[in-house]
């Protein structure tokens, strides 16, 4: 057989061989296809998700820094989240790119009080606080603890108290603060914990999100 046959054939099956792929791809059907292999549980690989009930939320200083990032991370899980700053035109501009709902107030706790007591009747209660004011936590902890005294709660659906530090500075105090908190609110549906190990924005924001789950009901600070 000459050489012109051999080329002739070659080039026929790479022409076969190129038309079969493209009538594979035009039927969605590609080479090396196969079944992603899942967890036991039916997950990707390296996913870990938790069942999220709604939760309606409340955080102080959530127009930017942690406050931002845990407002952003909890609309994300499905919360209701109302938040609290003093830049009103920030404030607005989260509230619409989150989806979650500002309300403005003075620097004053009083300010502050009556913003939380808004959104309470406005949302027909609240499930969690989390506070990224130091200065505001023994009030936001009096207006919870006001909130939850006497009501009847199923344990995975209790309420959270969550104090963030912002900064290392912070943490001794708010870590004291919060073991008082802790102590006050012991007769009251809701598990009270501190954040004050400082990571980036997002990962403390994460942290907060893992509080409020189901999964983290057992966890809160004990008063000694």
């Amino acid at each position: 057989m000459s050489d012109e046959w051999f080329i002739k054939y070659e080039k026929n099956m790479a022409d076969d061989y190129i038309g079969k792929k493209m009538e594979d791809y035009r039927r969605g059907v590609t080479a090396g296809s196969y079944r992603r292999k899942l967890t036991p549980s039916g997950a990707r690989p390296g996913t870990w998700s938790v069942k999220f009930p709604p939760r309606r939320v409340f955080v102080t200083g959530g127009s930017a820094g942690v406050g931002l990032a845990v407002v952003k991370a909890l609309s994300n899980a499905g919360c209701t989240v109302s938040f609290c700053g003093i830049d009103a035109a920030q404030g607005n501009s989260v509230a619409q790119s989150t989806g979650s709902q500002f309300v403005c107030v003075d620097s004053d706790q009083k300010s502050v009080r009556a913003a939380l007591d808004r959104v309470i009747a406005a949302r027909h209660g609240i499930d969690v606080v989390v506070n990224c004011v130091p200065e505001l936590a023994e009030l936001m902890a009096s207006v919870m603890a006001t909130y939850y005294r006497g009501l009847s709660i199923e344990p995975d659906l209790s309420g959270r108290f969550i104090n963030i530090a912002t900064s290392s500075a912070q943490a001794n105090d708010v870590r004291s603060v919060t073991l008082a908190i802790a102590a006050s609110m012991s007769d009251c549906p809701v598990t009270v914990n501190a954040i004050t190990s400082i990571g980036s924005d997002e990962e403390m924001a994460a942290f907060a999100v893992f509080l409020c789950s189901p999964v983290a009901g057992f966890l809160s600070i004990r008063p000694e």
